[in-house]
């Protein structure tokens, strides 16, 4: 049988893929979170009218900023983090010099606040790698700008993994992740596109077996195959390189939905001012002066013919309404004037929508209350 990596998935995480689409894109928001969760108003909305209405939402990114606000609390009491001993290198990396822990500047609290703390508080699980270039050579000279770095894997890119008890301690003992990596022009060495690969990585009495798949079609199937394009053996690890930081739960298992209610409500609400919310002009008319129902033609003809013929004359009884156009009112008759739908619906759903905020904060808070660390 061939095998297929990009198929295999722990029992959890087929649990939590559907949620992790919804948990990210709640907290990344923008037009794409609008054309996934903008729903219809009825049957009775058009295609048109709902298109419309939908280029004319926003994002009410509530979820977003109540994540970012918690992230940021900790991320400031992270300075009072002392992290002692280690290697001089080790020292200097977590310091942000010598192109910090990840090769791109950034300190250790910086990585943790900046790209590991909100993947964590988002998603509710994360992986971080420990990388190293490739050591050519023998001589201290070979080792000179080379270090370990740092870099993550989102909860979606954690597939399937095993992890087993040594001296009480839960650590893995293999883990399959998906990467994308760049498509290289061997000519002219520029980079030309992106393609996924599968790493899996096995722990073995003498070290780490570390091997590379890429998925191709099965001539004789038709089916996908997962084919092995290199294997690295890390002599000596007696770990994974890999780290799985979990907490029980995403904080947007609760809040996620109410930000989706929040979008079309105030999408309805905005589309409601927009179409809706306008006065409408009427005055007052005598119906024994007017025959209401029968058109008639000059001559009183109340055949078809006479309502074509007064249908051509009607428009010189049609009126000019606005700011800058009057009416003359007959002594003792009534004013016109405008009606205009009633404001109560739009008030009660800015109400409702204002609760549902302050649900949201309280939520978030009682989330963050009882999560816990499950995997680290």
């Amino acid at each position: 049988m061939a095998l297929d990596l990009w198929k295999m998935k722990h029992p959890w995480y087929e649990s939590m893929e559907e949620n992790w689409g919804k948990f990210r894109l709640t907290y990344q928001g923008g037009r794409q979170f609008i054309a996934t969760y903008l729903q219809k108003f009825s049957k009775r909305e058009t295609i048109e009218d709902f298109e419309n209405r939908r280029n004319i939402s926003y994002c009410p990114s509530f979820a977003a900023s109540s994540i970012n606000d918690i992230k940021n609390s900790i991320y400031q009491r992270m300075v009072e983090i002392s992290r002692n001993g280690g290697d001089k290198t080790y020292q200097t990396s977590i310091k942000g010099k010598e192109g910090g822990v990840d090769l791109k500047g950034a300190s250790m609290n910086n990585f943790i606040g900046q790209f590991l703390l909100p993947e964590l508080l988002i998603m509710g699980r994360v992986g971080c790698f420990i990388d190293m270039p490739p050591v050519d050579g023998i001589l201290l000279a070979d080792l000179m700008g080379k270090k370990p770095y740092l870099y993550l894997y989102t909860a979606e890119q954690i597939p399937c993994w095993n992890t087993t008890y040594i001296n009480g301690e839960e650590i893995l003992t293999c883990v399959l992740v998906h990467e994308v990596i760049d498509v290289v022009d061997e000519g002219t060495n520029l980079i030309t596109g992106k393609k996924e690969q599968a790493r899996l990585m096995t722990l073995q009495q003498d070290g780490v077996l570390v091997k590379f798949y890429e998925n191709s079609i099965n001539d004789s199937t038709g089916g996908t195959v997962s084919i092995l394009t290199k294997e690295v053996l890390l002599k000596g690890h007696k770990r994974i390189p890999f780290v799985i930081s979990q907490i029980t739960h995403s904080l947007l298992k609760d809040i996620a939905d109410y930000q989706i209610a929040l979008l079309n409500m105030e999408s309805a609400d905005v589309a409601y001012v927009l179409k809706a919310n306008f006065p409408f002009y009427y005055e007052f008319f005598d119906p024994r002066a007017q025959t209401a129902y029968i058109p008639t033609s000059p001559n009183g003809d109340t055949t078809l013919e006479g309502a074509q013929v007064s249908a051509e004359t009607a428009k010189q009884q049609e009126i000019n309404v606005g700011a800058t156009s009057g009416r003359r009112i007959p002594i003792g008759g009534d004013a016109p004037g405008f009606i205009h739908p009633s404001s109560e619906p739009l008030k009660a759903s800015m109400e409702k929508q204002r609760q549902m905020k302050n649900d949201m904060r309280q939520l978030i808070n009682l989330a963050l209350g009882t999560i816990e660390p499950k995997f680290a």
